[in-house]
């Protein structure tokens, strides 16, 4: 019984390195496919990353990615976010991420309160400003906009070319 025991163990003890590299594997293979805007193509690779591991936040947060980047699946996508910050709370990456679905889903003030968090958590990040920005614009908030896109361009001058390619391009508006 004892034996078997410890058996299992040194099984279980074997098994994580492996699976974590096959989670490894199939988030590059999603992040590459995304990087070719196949995001079909991604959310297959992230499909089978959560069969190996369901509760791995990171990957349920670069699924949630690809699918608002997409647009399509969004109910699948808050799932995803939601289920990625019940398991992480405070994390700076899926906040923009839900951000930026909220913005995809024409809520707006939800976007600038997950911005609003993710900046706190990660100043630095520039695609929170921009995207904060974007939905202060829509709120009709321009004064907030233009410090959020001023503050984006300094933290990255390319950050316009970024968002053009996602169809959210730099703002009509004198900085």
């Amino acid at each position: 019984m004892q034996r078997s025991i410890i058996l299992a163990g040194l099984m279980a003890l074997t098994a994580g390195p492996t699976l974590a590299g096959e989670v490894e594997d199939l988030m590059k293979q999603g992040q590459g496919s995304l990087n070719r805007f196949d995001y079909r193509g991604a959310i297959s690779a992230y499909d089978q990353a959560l069969e190996v591991d369901p509760d791995n936040a990171m990957t349920l947060n670069s699924r949630c990615w690809a699918r608002a980047l997409w647009n399509n699946e969004l109910r699948e996508a808050q799932r995803d976010c939601d289920r990625s910050l019940y398991l992480k709370p405070y994390n700076a990456a899926t906040l923009n991420t839900r951000g930026f679905l909220d913005y995809r889903q024409g809520n707006f003030k939800a976007s600038i309160d997950d911005y609003t968090k993710s900046i706190k958590l990660n100043w630095q990040n520039a695609s929170s400003y921009y995207m904060r920005g974007q939905a202060y614009l829509k709120v009709g908030d321009t004064m907030h906009a233009k410090f959020d896109f001023m503050k984006a361009n300094e933290l990255d001058p390319a950050i316009k070319v970024k968002y053009s390619k996602y169809s959210i391009p730099w703002p009509p508006i004198s900085l």
